[in-house]
């Protein structure tokens, strides 16, 4: 038997026929509901904290998502932040991005951070930008904070999210989609 923690893995499995003589079975990532839930969220209203978190790596696209950011933060008229969890190889990369796209000053890198649900819980918007995904944590304890997503359709992120309920799905590598997602 092979076991998958995505559904859209565990059919490609199958539709490449690897492993003819086993039975694929997707079990689902899982997280506490109880850690992971909405909070009061007591912050400035008239400030709009659009986050993210994952490895600063080049399949998660924060250069992508520093883009959209980039024209939210010009075409919406509204006070906006982008506020991104994480470390990895890409962060002096995209810390020179933010500062060639003249939004470093509403851009916040915060590393590694310990207490997630506090991250979330301080964000208005969830965003996921990536070119590759299985069935991000990322993107379900954001889901449980009841933060409204956008994400990018792979992996199991258009399974998760329901477009124009839970969230925006725009296609991978959209970046016009996933500003125009942002500014709605």
């Amino acid at each position: 038997e092979v076991l998958s923690v995505s559904y859209r893995y565990a059919e490609l499995f199958d539709e490449l026929r690897i492993g003819t003589h086993c039975q694929v079975t997707a079990i689902p990532n899982g997280i506490d509901v109880e850690l992971f839930k909405p909070g009061s969220n007591d912050q400035d209203t008239s400030l709009l904290r659009i986050g993210a978190a994952g490895n600063l790596h080049p399949q998660k696209r924060f250069d992508l998502l520093l883009n959209a950011f980039q024209r939210v933060s010009a075409e919406s008229g509204a006070r906006v932040e982008l506020h991104i969890a994480g470390e990895g190889p890409d962060r002096g990369m995209l810390a020179e991005q933010a500062r060639r796209l003249g939004i470093s000053s509403s851009v916040v890198f915060h590393g590694y951070v310990a207490k997630m649900p506090d991250f979330l819980s301080s964000l208005d918007i969830f965003a996921m930008t990536s070119d590759s995904e299985a069935a991000p944590y990322a993107a379900l304890e954001a889901m449980s904070c009841g933060l409204p997503s956008l994400v990018t359709n792979v992996g199991d992120l258009g399974y998760i999210i329901e477009d124009g309920h839970t969230g925006l799905v725009v296609e991978r590598g959209d970046e016009d989609g996933a500003a125009e997602a942002l500014l709605a």
